[in-house]
């Protein structure tokens, strides 16, 4: 059994579990070609697979 994602946050940072509402956010950076331009598998090229796989982890 895993431990609950706890939130944590600074000055200027926030880490908190994603919610649905972030996914579109999530997309811009990972369907940028310049953002994975290392990444084997390429830009993401779809904003409602990617929401889906994403929200699963």
């Amino acid at each position: 059994m895993t431990a609950p994602f706890a939130r944590v946050q600074t000055e200027r940072l926030l880490l908190r579990r994603p919610v649905m509402d972030d996914v579109e956010a999530h997309f811009v950076i990972h369907g940028d070609p310049a953002t994975n331009q290392y990444n084997p598998n390429g830009p993401v090229r779809s904003l409602g697979a990617h929401g889906r796989s994403w929200l699963e982890t």
